[in-house]
């Protein structure tokens, strides 16, 4: 709001103006940067997500393994805007963090990553992990497995070809969830 304020012979007079200066802006909508920096990856990371979640769900049922918790929500439509973060938890001897780092800012260069991390739950963040991140000089989504050995039943797939991944995911979603169940980590 503008005011005035007028003095004259002593006598004091404020005017208030209905102006009320520059528009409230709205909150910013998604960069088309970031929309085409997270629709690059998502569909890829999505499948993942759902294929570990999918394969659990059903051992679960098959076994009725109470000691197995899947809590792998959603993807958000824009892995900037929102973070992401998803447990399993296998009883009480292992536990996978899976999580979608988005650097900032947005640049299809440095696209979003998503990090499955598999650590004992007495040392958190401290397991071998698999990162997933798009190589954009050939379009495909490669897969670097560091920190030690990641619990698999199977070779695990370098990448996952941009033209058809779904053989890649199910290959590389079936070896870990396997390979942890094998494992020992939980009954069955």
């Amino acid at each position: 709001m503008i005011g005035m304020l007028f003095v004259a012979s002593g006598t004091a007079f404020v005017y208030a103006s209905p102006f009320q200066g520059e528009p409230r802006q709205e909150a910013p909508s998604p960069t088309q940067s970031e929309v085409d920096s997270s629709d690059r990856v998502r569909p890829i990371y999505d499948a993942v997500l759902s294929r570990i979640r999918g394969l659990l769900q059903a051992h679960i049922a098959e076994t009725g393994d109470p000691l197995i918790s899947v809590d792998l929500p959603a993807l958000p439509e824009n892995l900037y805007k929102d973070r992401y973060a998803g447990t399993v938890t296998f009883g009480d001897t292992s536990v996978w963090t899976l999580e979608v780092f988005a650097p900032r800012p947005p640049d299809l260069r440095s696209p979003p990553t998503l990090t499955i991390r598999f650590d004992e739950p007495t040392e958190p963040q401290e397991g071998p992990r698999l990162i997933f991140s798009l190589d954009t000089s050939t379009g495909e989504v490669t897969i670097i497995d560091v920190n030690g050995v990641v619990p698999s039943a199977g070779p695990l797939p370098a990448f996952f070809p941009e033209e058809d991944p779904d053989a890649a995911i199910a290959q590389l979603t079936q070896s870990i969830v396997e390979g942890q169940l094998l494992s020992g980590s939980s009954p069955r």
